[in-house]
């Protein structure tokens, strides 16, 4: 899927965010980011999009393979 097949598909099911996105799937996010346990869902705040908490950061896709980033930088966690 390409980054613009992937918006078509948001828009089509009526969000306009990754953050509406993560909401209406996973629910309410934690209340701090820094509450986020392993294997939580994160929604970073670098383009990174969604990723998965490994403790202190999180790993996610991007277009250059794995990518890692401190969990700091995340905006959301979802408890899972």
């Amino acid at each position: 899927t390409t980054a613009l097949g992937g918006a078509r598909v948001m828009r089509r099911l009526g969000w306009t965010s990754l953050e509406e996105m993560g909401r209406a799937l996973l629910g309410e996010p934690r209340a701090a980011v820094l509450l986020a346990g392993r294997g939580d869902i994160v929604l970073a705040d670098t383009g990174l999009g969604f990723g998965v908490c490994t403790g202190a950061q999180a790993v996610g896709m991007a277009p250059e393979g794995l990518v890692t980033v401190p969990l700091t930088s995340c905006q959301f966690a979802w408890h899972i």
